[in-house]
């Protein structure tokens, strides 16, 4: 017999591992500009900001749509009890992996002199 403990616990690890595909597309967005440009790798938080923003405030400030889909975290389920679909985290990932490999090639064709 299932508990209410144990089914709040397993739907909050499913909400975590959701969310973490947000999480991996800024980290690639930081390791892009880091790659790119280190000095502006700070950016990656008005980044962060504007997914929240886009994502909690959007519909109340009546944004459009397209606007509201610049942030990963519109793509995820809305609650543990909401329809799951697969494709969103695919491309989420498939995103996350392209923006860390761009990268890692940025980083490799930077200039640097070691001493």
């Amino acid at each position: 017999m299932l508990t209410d403990t144990f089914l709040a616990t397993v739907f909050a690890i499913m909400g975590l591992v959701a969310g973490g595909f947000a999480v991996w597309v800024t980290a690639g967005l930081a390791m892009l500009l880091y790659g790119l440009l280190p000095r502006l790798t700070a950016l990656t938080w008005a980044a962060l900001v504007a997914f929240a923003l886009l994502g909690q405030l959007g519909e109340v400030l009546q944004l459009p749509t397209w606007t509201q889909s610049l942030s990963p975290n519109a793509h995820l389920p809305k609650a543990p009890g909401a329809e799951a679909d697969a494709v969103p985290p695919i491309w989420l990932t498939a995103l996350a992996v392209a923006l860390c490999a761009a990268a890692v090639t940025a980083f490799r064709r930077r200039d640097l002199i070691g001493d």
